[in-house]
């Protein structure tokens, strides 16, 4: 049976060939009435393709809806939970059938196009999640993944060696066992981050299986003395919590990647009935090291690395270092080494000091020495998508993403760079809740993947959801900072500013956070506290001087930033002095600054396009082009817009808190100044946090004197003054000398 059944009206066949062209050119196997055979029951050969088709593609068209054999198929499809409607001419379903989001096919005659895209991005979501009822949107699963007989976590092997210290060496065996699971396609592999969170507690296995949906644990212990090490392992059942088997061995530290290999070999060995039906999967070989030393210090290596601290990394580094010069060619310290270059950079996402340019140099040779070595794991091309990202290539970062996670579909880290290169890049059809999703699959305690979903939750003002993982990570890091961080972001989110402020002011690491630092600026910054901030962050003191009105301020900051090097090709530096010089009427120049970050290809997109950045990169692109009588290059950036709008209004997920923005800003472009008026007064509704950075925005300029557009900024300046006084009665504000002796100390 085909993947996809095409129910269409006869009349309609010649718009239909080439969507079937279009489905098959992706890989899609589809099913039309071209495919009935002389002397088949009509009737009959329909319903059973019907029935069996994984989806029902109906093209719904004026005649369509008059057509009976439409009708009852697309019941039919409604019934088994598979319809999924286009409309050929942007003509609405016919009652009955209007539960389902419509995608808009009207004026398309063939080849690519953003209709193309929003369909085989549906088809996806349908096809990875699941039968849909018929009252559910097409969505991805709410929830986490349920239990699969081919999934296993690798407990901590317990250190039974004599010195405590050792114990680095009994996590990294536990690690390297689950390394090399983990390269096993048909398996799913629970990443180390939740693997390891039940260490030192006295979980059941079966409590553990429940909690991060396995059916299988390996658990055991690892005994050092001198050159001798034994490694006992045992597979467990989680259902039962019966031992399926178990082994010991006795060797040296020169047989430990040998042994590795027979421990991964003998769960595979006992896994084929289980997972494959006695199948042909092959254990996966370590990565050998000629140096046991080296080993040793890799392990170390790794170990301070995942604490995500400026130290922590520079001790990481030191052991990487230490594991080269016992073993030059040894490929995972090596890419170890260049992540750690990389993290020690300047970089806001990073944790040191190192300069970016720096940074991406020294990391450059050794990723092509380890892919040289290993081209086959996914770690270094894992870091290929980190180097890439940092260097602005987010194409690049978004390809080595999906080859490491190709190589290793149980690479959680590669969902984590997937998501947010697919953030950076702007493009609104990017599944980026879908990969942050599978990341916290693999990894259900992460707390990455955790404030992952929790801010896509939050970005689409999904409270329930939002709320519902906040608790999760409150389970699972009970006294982490990010916790209240998280509280933070709901209270600004609904407004609340002063109650935010507090949670943010609380945070005993706010020095060493850089996105709740970034939070508190902008809330003192946005409450009238500005200067303070300036020796810390004067791009984003000129953007909130911009946004106050304060000229002078403004004009002084931006001198300052323009004679930066470089700071032209910064997207965030060039687009907050393009806002500065368009409202001084230099349109040229802002357009200028701009222009480096626009995609000129009508399906390209670029930093100006990012949602996650609200689009104002190419809302004020558009107002500078109209303002320039450059019509095409408007035309253009107009069609992007309406086609982020339809994409974010069509998510299943929730709407965009920024939606309401964007429809403003078309509405405005195409001279509808009630449309325009009637989103601002919806985003105010919607988000008081978006509205009251955007309300001032220079493409709603021929707004200024409509009495609902004043009546609307009155309101944003009540709500920011009570929630200043609020602040200020509560000794949040002025921002306490203690916090800003502790920046400038940092």
């Amino acid at each position: 049976m085909a993947d996809i059944f095409v129910s269409y009206a006869s009349e309609d066949r010649a718009r239909i060939e080439p969507l079937v062209a279009e489905l098959e050119g992706a890989g899609y196997s589809v099913w039309w009435d071209r495919q009935l055979k002389g002397g088949t029951r009509f009737s009959s050969e329909i319903e059973t393709e019907v029935r069996h088709a994984r989806v029902v593609l109906v093209a719904w068209s004026p005649n369509a809806i008059k057509s009976r054999w439409v009708a009852d198929e697309a019941d039919l499809a409604l019934e088994t939970g598979n319809l999924l409607p286009i409309s050929l001419d942007g003509i609405r379903s016919p009652m009955g059938f209007r539960q389902l989001q419509t995608i808009d096919f009207s004026g398309w005659s063939g080849g690519k196009a953003p209709c193309i895209n929003d369909l085989l991005q549906a088809l996806d979501h349908h096809l990875t999640s699941g039968r849909l009822t018929p009252n559910e949107a097409i969505s991805l699963p709410k929830s986490g993944k349920t239990k699969s007989d081919a999934s296993i976590a690798v407990l901590p092997f317990v250190n039974m060696s004599s010195d405590p210290e050792q114990e680095f060496f009994s996590d990294g065996i536990s690690e390297e066992l689950l390394n090399l699971l983990s390269k096993i396609k048909e398996m799913t592999v629970i990443a180390r981050t939740s693997s390891f969170a039940f260490k030192g507690t006295d979980k059941s296995v079966a409590e553990i299986g429940e909690l991060l949906q396995v059916a299988y644990v390996l658990e055991g212990s690892v005994r050092k003395a001198g050159n001798r090490v034994r490694i006992t392992a045992q597979l467990i059942e989680t259902g039962n919590s019966s031992h399926l088997w178990s082994d010991t061995y006795d060797r040296t530290l020169d047989d430990i990647f040998a042994v590795q290999d027979e421990i991964s070999a003998a769960i595979v060995a006992e896994l084929k009935d289980h997972i494959l039906g006695g199948g042909t999967m092959q254990a996966p070989q370590s990565a050998r090291s000629a140096s046991v030393g080296a080993y040793e210090h890799y392990m170390l290596g790794q170990q301070f690395l995942r604490k995500r601290t400026r130290e922590d990394i520079e001790s990481g580094k030191q052991h990487f270092e230490a594991a080269l010069i016992s073993d030059p060619d040894y490929a995972p310290a090596i890419i170890g080494l260049a992540d750690a270059m990389l993290l020690l950079s300047d970089d806001g996402s990073c944790y040191g000091r190192t300069p970016l340019k720096e940074a991406l140099a020294a990391a450059w040779p050794l990723l092509e020495k380890a892919q040289g070595l290993d081209p086959t794991a996914a770690e270094v091309h894992g870091i290929w998508s980190l180097y890439y990202m940092l260097n602005g290539d987010l194409a690049k970062a978004q390809t080595s993403a999906e080859m490491a996670i190709n190589l290793n579909p149980n690479y959680s880290r590669g969902y984590n760079l997937l998501t947010q290169a697919h953030k950076m890049g702007g493009d609104p059809s990017a599944p980026v809740f879908s990969s942050a999703r599978k990341a916290l699959e693999r990894d259900p305690v992460s707390l990455l993947a955790l404030t992952s979903v929790f801010n896509e939750h939050l970005y689409r003002q999904n409270w329930d959801d939002a709320n519902a993982t906040l608790r999760q990570l409150e389970a699972s890091h009970p006294g982490s900072l990010f916790i209240d961080y998280c509280r933070s972001l709901i209270a600004m989110h609904k407004g609340h500013y002063a109650q935010a402020m507090t949670l943010q002011l609380n945070l005993e690491a706010l020095t060493a956070n850089a996105v709740a630092l970034y939070y508190t600026q902008a809330l003192a910054g946005m409450l009238g506290y500005i200067a303070v901030f300036e020796e810390f962050d004067p791009v984003m003191a000129l953007s909130l001087y911009t946004l106050a009105g304060d000229e002078s301020a403004a004009r002084r900051l931006c001198q300052q930033i323009e004679a930066r090097e470089g700071a032209a090709k910064n997207h965030e530096i060039a687009l907050t002095l393009a806002d500065w010089k368009a409202r001084e009427g230099e349109y040229q120049e802002a357009l200028d600054l701009l222009m480096y970050f626009d995609d000129p290809d009508p399906d390209g997109w670029g930093p100006n396009y990012d949602i996650g950045a609200s689009c104002n990169g190419a809302t004020l692109s558009l107002y500078l082009s109209r303002k320039l009588g450059k019509r095409a290059r408007a035309a253009l950036i107009l069609d992007k817009l309406k086609y982020i709008h339809q994409t974010l209004l069509a998510d299943p997920d929730g709407i965009y808190f920024t939606t309401d923005y964007l429809s403003a800003c078309i509405a405005m472009a195409e001279g509808n100044k009630e449309a325009a008026l009637e989103a601002l007064e919806d985003q105010w509704a919607r988000s008081h946090w978006i509205f009251s950075q955007l309300i001032a925005d220079v493409i709603f300029e021929e707004l200024q004197d409509d009495p609902r557009y004043k009546a609307l900024l009155e309101q944003s300046d009540a709500h920011l003054a009570a929630e200043r006084k609020a602040a200020e009665d509560a000794g949040l504000l002025p921002v306490p000398e203690e916090l800003m002796a502790s920046l400038r100390e940092d």
